[in-house]
């Protein structure tokens, strides 16, 4: 049985896809899956991986690529680009703006990541491309170092 916090993201992913006419299609659900069990990033593989193990067919890339677009796209899965990882949104359900921007402190030791939402970088980063005449669609960024965890090892 899920958590209450994975109840949560669910109905979120769903009630975010419905609003812009779209369906939480089953691969979409499982590749959700995938990421909210993980508790860590993950790779595509590992997702097709995962979703291939669910399903009574073997699960086909271009399946889960699509469905993880999709779910970037409504904002409840952030790429990490560095590594071409995937992470479940952690500030989805409380972001003030439609399209937040994230903050991935990535630990070089053991691969855990955190997300920080920071407005005041947002603001900032926002305002100076708009000076610019520049219209964003995304702002991520990534902050390598060591964890607190592997920092006190």
């Amino acid at each position: 049985m899920q958590n209450i916090i994975e109840d949560d993201a669910y109905d979120l992913a769903i009630a975010k896809a419905e609003k812009i006419g779209e369906r939480f299609t089953e691969p979409r659900k499982l590749v959700f899956q995938s990421l909210i069990k993980a508790k860590v990033p993950q790779k595509a593989y590992d997702i097709i991986d995962y979703v291939s193990r669910q399903s009574e067919k073997t699960t086909k890339p271009p399946t889960v690529y699509r469905a993880l677009d999709f779910l970037c796209r409504i904002g409840v899965v952030h790429k990490i680009e560095s590594d071409s990882t995937y992470s479940i949104c952690s500030h989805n359900d409380h972001c003030h703006k439609a399209n937040h921007s994230p903050l991935f402190l990535i630990c070089k030791e053991c691969g855990d990541v955190e997300e920080i939402h920071l407005s005041d970088i947002e603001d900032s980063i926002e305002n100076a491309a708009h000076k610019k005449g520049f219209s964003l669609t995304r702002i991520m960024i990534e902050a390598v170092g060591i964890c607190q965890n592997c920092a006190q090892k």
